[in-house]
């Protein structure tokens, strides 16, 4: 289907209404966990982040998602592709950007962290992971950026929670390692 709304929408308007408005606040609370990450300097809010992903699917009608997990997997990109959009435009030298790195260390490997994060380089981190492994690259963008659980991970890419968990514990240690090597030479 072209979206995971379309058979409740050919079932009735009021339910699509009501699927619709469920889908809206399930992305606007990923968008402010997101955002929660994200430095503080940014002059995003949650609502535009939203409204730009959902534009941005809704202007790809030939993709067809097969369930709301789907759809919001790709969502999860497209918020990621967003916020990199801004950061670097923000970060351009050009458009007077301080070109400045924030420690993002809690904030990916502890979810639940406070501190924020530089988007471009988590980005970059997760770039290089999934060069050598693109399942746990796929696995981080979901939990990270999508902020997935560990079961709607492993449903979305069919495998075991076992195997998404193990992953997620390798991951988390390759970017420990990575992002210490990306601090260190930044300090220097």
């Amino acid at each position: 289907m072209q979206d995971p709304l379309r058979e409740e929408r050919e079932a009735s308007e009021p339910a699509n209404q009501g699927a619709e408005a469920e889908l809206y606040q399930e992305l606007r609370a990923v968008a402010v966990g997101l955002l929660r990450k994200t430095s503080p300097h940014h002059s995003l809010q949650p609502t535009e982040v939203v409204h730009e992903a959902w534009l941005r699917v809704a202007d790809r009608p030939h993709l067809d998602f097969g369930d709301r997990r789907s759809y919001l997997a790709f969502a999860a990109k497209v918020m990621r592709s967003l916020l990199l959009d801004r950061a670097r435009a923000r970060g351009a030298l050009k458009r007077g950007g301080t070109g400045r790195r924030v420690s993002l260390h809690s904030q990916l490997l502890d979810p639940q962290s406070s501190g924020p994060l530089d988007v471009l380089e988590v980005d970059q981190a997760i770039h290089k992971l999934a060069a050598q492994d693109e399942e746990s690259g796929r696995i981080v963008e979901l939990r990270f950026f999508g902020g997935m659980e560990m079961q709607d991970i492993a449903d979305t890419i069919g495998c075991s929670i076992s195997h998404v968990e193990r992953r997620w514990r390798f991951a988390k240690a390759w970017l420990r390692v990575e992002l210490d090597k990306a601090e260190s030479s930044s300090e220097s």
